[in-house]
């Protein structure tokens, strides 16, 4: 992957079937590649959007991993 960047409001509602400020990567509309930075493998606990706006849910980053099937990658950049 050479570079990421967030697409537009319109096309992340109609491909996750969430509101911006809701949106989650469990229970899309349809299924996408999730992509997960590799340094947040060692935290102990991630706060995740549930698919609304204010509803996180707090999960270890092994669980994650293990739900989700993330695409690990590296796309902090030095500036």
């Amino acid at each position: 992957m050479k570079f990421v960047r967030p697409t537009d409001t319109k096309r992340a509602e109609k491909y996750t079937g969430y509101k911006i400020g809701g949106i989650s990567p469990f229970g899309t509309r349809r299924n996408m590649k999730i992509y997960l930075q590799e340094s947040v493998l060692i935290l102990s606990k991630v706060y995740i959007n549930g698919g609304r706006r204010g509803l996180l849910i707090e999960m270890a980053p092994d669980n994650l991993v293990s739900v989700l099937e993330p695409e690990i990658v590296d796309i902090m950049q030095s500036r």
